[in-house]
């Protein structure tokens, strides 16, 4: 193995404790050991001797904490683990990717403000600025950060690129599949593994299989978790929020998982959270794709669901008992199907 020399500021081993602390990091990547992911030499090694790049995704909560760091006059301890992350990844050469935090916000409901605008270039600031003032506040030794002046923007054009689709590829399918699943957690009298195998079975019939979505419900039905955010007695903008939100969850763990598996080996990704049920998620779906036939869920799970879960790549290519055909329309019935679940849940 080629031998590589880095040298790293003093302060190097703090931030990576901050780091370790958090527990914000979700990934694939292949390490000896589960704490290598905060080894900032690994990165620069595969970098420099393997031509390859990383990558950062992370959620809006973390873009809003990168944001509040600067912004509140309140430094909390989140505030400086998210500067900390900027650090980290300041001395690893990872490039910090925001464009799925900045379309959350934007939420495409054409609410897209002159805030979002100046929040997204308020981050290219804090991701130019000195990376040892940035350390200083991340541990804590001041509550000022310098920044450099801001870069220079066309505001009209950025507007236009973040604002020219009306959603994100695969976005109203994974949201089709979120009613789905909130349909069977809310209007369904069936045990909850049960609801699990109804979901599949409705993704034969009547939709597609997503390996992200069997790993949420799985999660969400199995694992009594809080990804559900749908309250029925909530207020109708309430429950639609509620929804949105948890298709966003489904779009972060799909979009990782889709780049992990179409990955060429020049780029890999990580992902920053701190909601502990999403990483269950991506962590299922992982697990899934490396083992599909859901033996190592033996302890957790019925044997016939898990007999169910490993026949999903058989029922994927059978075409028997399926409504949905090559040829159709696919947005006018996906449509259909939205709304019929929409007017379900009293949300349109």
């Amino acid at each position: 193995m080629d031998q590589l020399a880095f040298k790293f500021p003093d302060y190097t081993i703090l931030i990576l404790d901050q780091l370790r602390q958090a527990d914000w990091f979700a990934h694939c990547l292949q390490v000896d050991t589960e704490d290598d992911i905060y080894n900032p030499a690994l990165y620069l090694y595969h970098n420099h001797i393997n031509g390859i790049a990383y990558h950062l995704i992370f959620d809006l909560n973390i873009y809003q904490y990168v944001l509040s760091a600067y912004k509140k006059t309140d430094k909390k301890q989140i505030h400086r683990d998210a500067i900390a992350l900027m650090v980290f990844c300041k001395f690893t050469d990872i490039l910090v990717d925001p464009t799925f935090a900045i379309y959350e916000k934007i939420n495409y409901q054409n609410d897209f403000s002159d805030e979002i605008l100046e929040d997204l270039i308020l981050f290219r600031q804090l991701d130019n600025a000195d990376m040892d003032q940035l350390a200083q506040f991340a541990l804590g030794h001041t509550d000022l950060i310098a920044l450099p002046g801001p870069p220079e923007t066309d505001k009209g054009q950025l507007r236009h690129e973040l604002t020219k689709y009306h959603r994100l590829k695969k976005w109203d399918t994974l949201y089709l599949i979120v009613l789905k699943i909130t349909c069977l957690c809310h209007c369904d009298s069936a045990p909850t593994h049960q609801k699990v195998q109804k979901l599949l079975d409705w993704c034969h019939q009547y939709f597609l299989f997503s390996l992200a979505a069997t790993s949420f419900a799985i999660s969400l039905f199995a694992a009594s978790s809080s990804l559900m955010k749908y309250k029925p007695a909530a207020p109708q903008q309430d429950r639609k929020k509620a929804l949105m939100n948890m298709t966003w969850d489904l779009f972060y763990v799909d979009k990782f998982f889709e780049k992990w598996v179409a990955k060429d080996g020049a780029v890999e990704s990580i992902y920053a959270t701190n909601d502990g049920p999403l990483k269950e998620v991506l962590y299922r779906a992982i697990s899934l794709q490396l083992q599909p036939d859901a033996s190592q869920f033996a302890d957790d799970l019925p044997d016939k669901l898990i007999k169910v879960i490993a026949a999903i790549s058989e029922r994927m290519v059978d075409e028997k008992g399926r409504n949905l055909r090559k040829g159709m329309d696919f947005k006018t019935y996906r449509d259909a199907l939205i709304s019929e679940l929409e007017i379900v849940l009293h949300v349109r």
